[in-house]
């Protein structure tokens, strides 16, 4: 997991929402993934990435904000890794010598969107009429998270296209080498 995956994150993670375990990020070995129930971002790791003594960890928001915050000077490239903390249940987030502690949110209630990637895999429906159908700030945020995820990226270029898939689930993606981004329909 990097920086620049942070960051992309926050642009989906929930914000004080009442389902708690949608306030932050789930990170497994591998892959990366937040929800605020509206739009799923979920990128995926090239190796396995580490995780200390779980299979996986849901960081908070806002600790997440606050690491981000303490790291506007560190590439976005650069490597973040989760380790055990001085207490039981503690964990900290560690890049360049930039350290923030955290408690882990209670992920087991933590959706699979299972259905949603299933419905990825089998490939999109391209209905132009249906774009109207969703908010315009998710598509604008969604977007602009991946432009700047992007641009430090290998990737050759953005997926501008907008995939909408109809059949009852109603929601669209963007796909951008190993990052899907999902907007659910209004």
């Amino acid at each position: 997991m990097k920086i620049k995956d942070l960051k992309l994150m926050m642009t989906a993670s929930g914000v004080k929402d009442i389902r708690y375990y949608l306030n932050g990020i789930n990170v497994t070995s591998r892959y990366v993934v937040a929800s605020d129930g509206h739009r799923l971002v979920k990128v995926a790791f090239d190796e396995p990435y580490a995780l200390p003594d779980r299979d996986n960890i849901m960081a908070p928001r806002e600790s997440i904000k606050a690491f981000l915050a303490k790291c506007t000077t560190v590439p976005p490239n650069m490597p973040v890794e989760i380790k055990s903390g001085l207490y039981p249940n503690q964990y900290t987030l560690e890049c360049a010598g930039v350290i923030e502690f955290f408690t882990p949110i209670d992920c087991q209630r933590y959706p699979s969107f299972g259905t949603l990637l299933e419905q990825i895999a089998k490939g999109p429906v391209i209905k132009p009429t249906y774009v109207m159908q969703f908010e315009w700030r998710y598509l604008h945020e969604a977007y602009a998270g991946l432009e700047a995820w992007n641009k430090t990226s290998k990737a050759s270029s953005l997926a501008t296209e907008l995939h909408i898939i109809e059949e009852g689930l109603g929601f669209g993606y963007f796909e951008v080498a190993n990052v899907v981004y999902i907007v659910m329909s209004k």
